[in-house]
């Protein structure tokens, strides 16, 4: 029986999906999956290479665990959200998936844009 934390990160799963969900794609191992995700900016402190705490400000996917299966998200995983495309990887000394909450139910993915959509930046 969940508890009311887990049951609290599935209902805002939820809202997240049907209000600012987007239908993307996720690759990882040569297999890709459909699934809604949510693009969510924050704020991160990081350490640089010369053990300096620096504020960045981050647009992160977020994505419901559940909606993934056994995909697992890792360094050089591919969201291809239309025409543009975004590679996982770690933000400073953060991995490039971290939890949302203590169970797991929400994820968030740190991205780099690798690919861009040049009809849409043209007009």
């Amino acid at each position: 029986m969940p508890n009311i934390l887990q049951s609290g990160a599935t209902w805002l799963g939820a809202k997240l999906q049907a209000s600012a969900g987007r239908a993307v794609s996720v690759e990882t191992g040569g297999v890709t999956i459909p699934v809604t995700a949510t693009l969510v900016t924050a704020e991160h402190e990081v350490m640089d290479s010369q053990q300096f705490l620096t504020r960045v400000l981050s647009c992160d996917w977020t994505f419901v665990a559940a909606d993934l299966g056994t995909l697992e998200l890792k360094p050089g995983t591919l969201v291809h959200d239309g025409a543009d495309t975004y590679q996982a990887l770690p933000l400073g000394n953060r991995p490039c998936v971290e939890r949302l909450d203590s169970s797991g139910i929400l994820l968030t993915l740190h991205k780099k844009k690798v690919k861009v959509d040049a009809q849409r930046c043209l007009g």
